[in-house]
């Protein structure tokens, strides 16, 4: 009799633990299941903030920072002409306080230290008085700065400064890293939607273009290679037609990447221009154009300069001179040569100079005033003997 009570206990037992493991099933199941894939889904752009720079993200606490980034967002699309992905701000306690980090799917692409109850006092180059405070320098661009308290905002500005609030500093560098890598953010699907929208007024254009003379990877890697040297893809309308002109003769994306941006001569010079109407220039001696010509040879990444790496080296450091000299001068030149080289040129000198523009002749529309600021001589280069 106790045998058969203590079974019988048992199955009552082994009863009730089964009726909860029902009951923890059936919750289970009616609760709404989270798709796996969301959790392998990788943030585009993203902004981690520090604890000490969380309140620069909460309106509720006086911070700006979320607005900034829509405004970002749109002052972007209209001057590269793509349109950025979301922006997701978030917290990251493993960060020193006063830290950012911005990130590229998942990857650092930049860091910086802000002090959030300060302000960014910027050199604007013609500052009178020094101010004093932590002397840092501006993350977008370089530049000389210092953190300073906000009540010597006025004194500053008095002074020359560009004073700039923490979140604004953060909006400046997160843009210019937008600029450095548009062309990673063009995907194929990005581009879809562009052209999708621009169909209705440009269909002719379109259907003559893909896919019977160009794929859409291929008039990716254009509008990319455009990107790369921030030049706006926003006339998509214009680049497609330059594209359906020359496709047809022409498989070569180098080519057709500066078929594409003669088309877009107008825009470039007005780039560089600005308001008025004059291009500072720095030439090539025609003597160095023409023999860095006959060094152009094709690779598997495009058109190339074939020299050897001292001899790359100097070119490349006699062209950054030029330039900074005639920056200092309070100029913004660009870089200008024949088309034969302009590419391959800018590719060298991307490495080490990539805000320096490379412009050819062909890019260049009749009442557009060049000024000569600068000049790179071939005798700078014989000496480690350019000549072939």
């Amino acid at each position: 009799a106790a045998g058969g009570f203590l079974l019988l206990r048992g199955e009552r037992d082994q009863a009730k633990q089964q009726a909860v493991v029902r009951e923890r099933e059936s919750k289970s199941a009616a609760r709404p299941q989270e798709d796996p894939t969301r959790l392998l889904a990788v943030d585009v752009l993203r902004i981690e903030l520090g604890s000490n720079l969380l309140a620069l993200a909460l309106p509720d606490h006086g911070g700006d920072l979320a607005d900034r980034v829509g405004q970002a967002r749109k002052s972007i699309a209209l001057e590269l002409g793509i349109v950025l992905p979301t922006v997701r701000l978030r917290d990251n306690l493993s960060l020193p306080p006063n830290e950012y980090v911005i990130k590229l799917r998942d990857q650092v692409v930049a860091r910086w230290e802000v002090q959030p109850n300060m302000l960014l006092a910027i050199d604007s180059g013609s500052v009178s008085q020094r101010m004093d405070g932590i002397a840092t320098t501006e993350p977008a661009f370089g530049g000389s700065a210092v953190w300073i308290a906000r009540s010597e905002r006025e004194t500053a500005e008095i002074r020359g400064y560009i004073v700039a609030q923490p979140s604004s500093v953060i909006i400046t560098h997160l843009t210019e890293i937008i600029r450095k890598h548009a062309a990673e953010l063009l995907t194929r699907q990005e581009l879809q939607s562009l052209i999708e929208g621009i169909k209705a007024q440009n269909k002719a254009v379109v259907d003559e273009l893909i896919p019977q003379h160009m794929t859409l990877g291929e008039v990716q890697k254009v509008l990319q290679a455009l990107l790369r040297e921030r030049v706006s893809v926003r006339d998509l309308g214009t680049i497609l037609e330059a594209l359906a002109d020359w496709a047809p003769r022409t498989k070569d994306l180098d080519q057709l990447v500066e078929y594409t941006r003669s088309a877009l001569a107008r825009q470039i010079c007005k780039q560089h221009t600005g308001e008025g109407n004059t291009l500072h220039v720095i030439l090539l001696e025609g003597s160095l154009d023409q023999q860095l010509r006959d060094h152009v040879q094709p690779s598997p990444v495009g058109s190339i300069l074939a020299l050897e790496p001292s001899i790359g080296r100097t070119l490349v450091d006699a062209i950054g001179s030029e330039a900074e000299r005639c920056t200092q001068q309070g100029y913004s030149p660009v870089l200008l040569c024949s088309t034969q080289i302009r590419l391959p040129l800018q590719r060298l000198l991307g490495h080490f100079h990539p805000t320096l523009p490379v412009l050819s002749y062909n890019e260049i529309v009749q009442g557009v005033d060049l000024v000569q600021v600068g000049v790179v001589r071939n005798t700078m280069l014989n000496q480690v003997g350019i000549a072939a």
